[in-house]
């Protein structure tokens, strides 16, 4: 089923085999999705300490893959809420094959979602479509430069 609302989607994973298949997935369902296997090389990262410039959020929503070279994702979504970002807590997930107990309440107390690898592509999706709901119909989106 696809959504009725397109959504720009960061994604992160650096495994090119996982990441592509995210990518074709998720573009099936309707998103538009911008694919990075290192946080540091997305253009959030490339002004470290820096706060967000932007007026408008640079996507709808972000996916992380925890164990990433150079910043683990959930440090990377630590370090997104320190920049300003003004993308929605509740539109950001982490996902991993092996996080700890402690890194999963880390997550949710930032108020992100979290996927256990595997995970259900319908589960995915159901999220993405909730994701959706909370961004506004008449939402803008920042300009990027990719």
């Amino acid at each position: 089923m696809l959504v009725s609302k397109k959504l720009r989607i960061i994604l992160l994973e650096d495994e090119k085999a996982i990441s592509d298949l995210l990518r074709k997935i998720i573009q099936g369902f309707g998103h538009e999705v911008l694919a990075f296997s290192d946080p540091t090389a997305c253009f959030f990262c490339k002004n470290y300490g820096a706060k967000c410039p932007q007026e408008y959020p640079c996507a709808d929503v972000i996916l992380s893959d925890n164990m990433m070279p150079n910043l683990r994702g959930i440090d990377y979504l630590k370090l997104l809420r320190t920049r300003n970002c003004k993308i929605l807590d509740e539109n950001q997930a982490l996902m991993s094959a092996a996080v700890s107990q402690k890194h999963q309440e880390e997550i949710h107390a930032l108020g992100c979602q979290f996927f256990p690898k595997p995970f259900m592509i319908n589960t995915l999706q159901s999220w993405l479509n909730e994701c959706a709901a909370r961004v506004s119909e008449d939402r803008l989106l920042a300009d990027l430069e990719v």
